[in-house]
């Protein structure tokens, strides 16, 4: 993995952090965070993160719903998910296992870096 490009599963895992944390900023839902949650999304990305980042907005207006601390966080969350979108535009229908380790480590970065700057209204 080039540190200029990440690999499109590296960034698959990254979308994944945001969506997660997105959603529970916004809504206080933290279905994403349970490992079989993952688990799906590791075997059928396209399936299984398609759902979340269609309702990326209504995370957004939960959170302004909930006060300027939340609105800012998820806005910041929202205007991150087009870092994240593979490159080629298409999430991956499924994942390799090289590619599975990969999801994994964008994932937990990912998480590592919101827990710094969010994780007090991640609840």
């Amino acid at each position: 993995m080039s540190e200029a490009q990440p690999s499109t599963a590296y960034r698959c895992g990254q979308l994944y952090a945001t969506l997660h944390v997105l959603c529970s900023v916004g809504t206080g839902d933290r279905a994403l965070d349970k490992q079989e949650a993952r688990d799906k999304v590791l075997k059928r990305p396209e399936e299984h993160l398609g759902p979340p980042l269609g309702k990326a907005a209504q995370y957004v207006m939960a959170a302004r719903r909930k006060g300027s601390d939340r609105a800012k966080a998820a806005d910041e969350l929202f205007r991150a998910i087009v870092d994240f979108i593979p490159a080629n535009g298409k999430l991956p229908a499924a994942l390799g296992e090289g590619e599975k380790g990969e999801f994994t480590k964008g994932f937990h970065q990912q998480m590592a870096e919101y827990a710094t700057t969010h994780g007090r209204l991640m609840t």
